[in-house]
């Protein structure tokens, strides 16, 4: 089988548009057919995209999808591609016609066997390969108890982050974090041998399940009171990030509203802030 990790694990940035166009054409590949040629109302394409989308901004978000160059590696060769020969706009339509790389093609229909659409969804937008490998464990078994050093081989790091606060910090956390924008929020609960974390168990739960710690509950108030977002806002914010995270950023936020550089309301900032967050890289 061709490999069917190279959009997952090339790491490139993608807007959401550019994350929808994949996803697309992934969907409308015909397995029985070696089609190379897709077509797409532009409209379709760009519907759910917020800030809203202009013509000018179509054209220039597929002219940087047609220059995105990913690399296959093989045991026998390295292959750099780009994911789109090239793209059509028929004026006066609103089509588009998409034109695949007649190589590129048999990786694709190979994704498509793989992943369901959701879940492909989720893993191109991860900003951490250790999250893709956390959600494809929890999507096959949503409750799970694992040896820290299991799991530290399952991601293959058994040599990295041999500390484990750091490894809670930059793995375990973060996957938390990302997982919590997807369909698999996840709680983890650290078992002790020896005065040791020696497991870990993980158990899925939709978002609206979590249940907050008294820090996270305190939090909340917090963001509620200082900040004017809702009940619901804040409880987004205090599952996605870790309690240091969220100080230090309300503690600039502050800083900016005292000096006057909001302009907007607090709350509606505040909110913006954290989702800009979610979009970093890692």
């Amino acid at each position: 089988m061709k490999s069917a990790h190279f959009i997952i694990e090339s790491r490139q940035e993608l807007t959401a548009f550019q994350q929808k166009v994949i996803i697309a054409i992934i969907a409308n590949l015909d397995l029985e057919k070696n089609t190379r040629s897709l077509s797409f109302k532009a409209r379709s394409l760009m519907e759910g995209i917020e800030p809203k989308m202009t013509y000018d901004d179509l054209r220039q978000e597929t002219l940087l999808l047609v220059g995105k160059v990913y690399e296959i590696e093989e045991k026998e060769r390295l292959l750099q591609i780009s994911i789109l020969e090239s793209i059509e706009f028929i004026k006066g339509q609103g089509i588009i016609k998409m034109l695949i790389p007649k190589e590129l093609l048999p990786y694709l229909l190979s994704i498509k066997q793989s992943y369901r659409l959701k879940t492909l969804k989720h893993l191109i937008h991860f900003r951490s390969k250790f999250s893709v490998k956390l959600y494809l464990m929890l999507e096959a078994t949503p409750e799970k108890t694992i040896e820290v050093n299991q799991l530290r081989a399952l991601l293959n790091i058994s040599n990295q982050y041999r500390d484990y606060a750091t490894f809670k910090t930059r793995i375990i956390l973060q996957a938390q974090k990302e997982l919590h924008l997807t369909d698999l929020a996840f709680t983890f609960q650290e078992i002790k041998e020896s005065r040791k974390i020696a497991k870990i168990t993980f158990k899925v739960q939709p978002l609206s399940q979590l249940y907050l710690n008294n820090g996270q509950n305190q939090l909340l108030k917090k963001i509620v009171r200082e900040f004017g977002t809702t009940s619901l806002q804040a409880q987004k914010i205090v599952l996605k990030f870790i309690p240091e995270e969220i100080h230090h950023t309300l503690y600039e936020i502050k800083s900016r509203h005292r000096t006057g550089q909001i302009k907007t309301s607090l709350g509606a900032y505040t909110i913006s802030v954290f989702e800009q967050l979610l979009k970093a890289p890692y």
